[in-house]
């Protein structure tokens, strides 16, 4: 579920950017910003996907970012309403909200900075997890059996000690 609405979130992110940028021109780096965290988080998401059931700590991680994705995307679907909505006001209208306009845009980049600094401690605790990935990945590389490793020159010398090969047994190698 996480996965889908980061997916969702991070290609409207990357349409705004690229077609609607003059909507977000006065918070367009922090946009930015917050598109390259998310997509470390999707890396993360995508990697820990067969092991999230197993672990609890992955499954607290994967909380933690689908919560701070519903907050990214509300947020980012807030400002682009209100800026096309201002964007569409005539030259008499944007004249009377010539000072709650500006205060909207800091209080969005202040969102933008508040969720960029939660996506920042989530990555920080997301060692835990990267350390449970690892852990889960030690645990199965240990079941799996693996072929005894054999140098070849013992394998010769046991071959003609054995005299498999009776004619070759009693010359030196």
């Amino acid at each position: 579920m996480s996965d889908a609405a980061l997916t969702f979130l991070l290609e409207n992110l990357k349409q705004l950017l690229c077609y609607k940028a003059d909507l977000i021109l006065d918070v367009k780096d922090q946009v930015e910003f917050l598109y390259d965290d998310l997509s470390l988080f999707k890396a993360f998401l995508k990697d820990s996907t067969e092991k999230r059931n197993k672990n609890a700590t992955l499954q607290e991680l994967v909380k933690q970012i689908r919560d701070v994705v519903y907050v990214a995307e509300d947020t980012v679907d807030t400002f682009v309403a209100q800026a096309a909505v201002h964007k569409s006001r005539t030259s008499i209208e944007r004249a009377f909200h010539i000072f709650d306009y500006p205060a909207k845009l800091r209080r969005v980049g202040k969102k933008i900075e508040g969720i960029r600094a939660r996506v920042m401690d989530i990555y920080d605790n997301k060692k835990f997890g990267l350390e449970a990935l690892q852990d889960g990945e030690r645990s199965t590389k240990s079941k799996e059996k693996k072929a005894p490793i054999v140098e070849e020159d013992n394998v010769i010398n046991d071959l003609h000690s054995s005299k498999m090969f009776p004619s070759q047994a009693d010359s030196p190698i």
